[in-house]
């Protein structure tokens, strides 16, 4: 397992909501109060709500943009982000094309459901993001594994390592999601993990798979920074 070479050896934490769509800080808010505990930052705010109230996005990526402008030397550790759903993304490609994202996060996608049918939607986002001058990244959000992989007979199954596969060709994250009750047991941060959990965590080893580690912070929850340092250190000493 490794962090994507893109983000250097830098905690990092692409995952963030604001008050443009479920989160209860401000930019500026959720910005301070995580920058002294991270050193990347990202604010990745839900494309649906920027969406249901009227194009929001304009305001959203200008927001963003102008407030990096007064973090003066730190300005280059602010990133701009959205998460999505992936049945959006053909609909959103115009977009998720169009203004100038550092990442882009995918959400809920069923890769044991419809395998073919995710792949072939990040397909077409990968080859639109081809068109940009900045190299965009891709992460998939919070793996709750009881979704992922809860269904399948580990012992013969080898789906996960032909997803894990071709996630790693390419380029594209796995989110190590800090908020507890996702990844990991409820309030068990690095615990001894679940006989399902484990057999995800060699199947990353195996795969070499490609990591990032998120708080999908709401707001601003000290236990929740503390979680994403303990899950960092953990997976990032593997």
């Amino acid at each position: 397992m490794r962090l994507k070479p893109s983000y250097s050896e830098k905690k990092h934490d692409y995952h963030a909501h604001t008050k443009f769509s479920d989160g209860a800080l401000t930019v500026e808010e959720s910005v301070l109060k995580r920058i002294p505990h991270i050193d990347v930052i990202g604010i990745s705010d839900h494309y649906r709500f920027l969406m249901s109230e009227g194009d929001k996005l304009d305001q959203y990526c200008n927001t963003i943009t102008a407030f990096r402008e007064t973090l003066g030397e730190r300005s280059g550790d602010l990133k701009l982000g959205i998460e999505i759903f992936w049945v959006d993304i053909p609909y959103a490609i115009k977009h998720l094309t169009q203004y100038p994202f550092d990442f882009i996060i995918i959400e809920n996608f069923e890769f044991f459901v419809d395998q073919i049918e995710v792949f072939r939607v990040i397909d077409m986002l990968q080859e639109a993001l081809k068109r940009k001058e900045n190299k965009v990244e891709i992460i998939l959000a919070h793996p709750d594994y009881k979704v992922w992989f809860g269904h399948l007979d580990r012992a013969a199954d080898t789906s996960i390592d032909k997803v894990l596969t071709y996630l790693r060709d390419n380029e594209i994250a796995i989110e190590l999601n800090a908020n507890t009750g996702y990844f990991f047991r409820e309030k068990d941060v690095i615990g001894a993990l679940t006989n399902a959990e484990d057999y995800i965590v060699q199947a990353l080893k195996r795969n070499d798979s490609l990591l990032s580690v998120g708080t999908d912070s709401h707001g601003y929850e000290a236990a929740l920074f503390r979680d994403y340092h303990l899950v960092y250190e953990y997976f990032m000493l593997c």
